[in-house]
């Protein structure tokens, strides 16, 4: 198995164990935008540059939602992670 996979399989077991406990009353109010999915798709696939911009438009579109900018933390973190780890 190569690092790579390992590192993909690694993140997505991390973000699936701490998203319940980023829940609070007030997510339950959140909606779900249609590019929730694809940008931590272009991490896993290592298109982090791609994740950047995404999420920043996002965060540029929809300025008062919280996701875009956790979605480019994400991005930034794996980012870091490839060029240090």
């Amino acid at each position: 198995m190569n690092v790579s996979r390992i590192a993909r399989r690694a993140g997505l077991v991390c973000l699936l164990f701490l998203a319940p406990f980023a829940v609070s009353a007030r997510a339950s109010k959140l909606t779900v935008l249609p590019e929730t999915l694809a940008i931590p798709r272009q991490d896993l696939s290592f298109d982090l540059e791609g994740a950047v911009n995404a999420a920043q438009r996002m965060e540029q579109e929809r300025p008062n939602h919280p996701l875009g900018y956790l979605l480019e933390a994400e991005a930034l973190w794996w980012r870091i992670l490839v060029h240090f780890g």
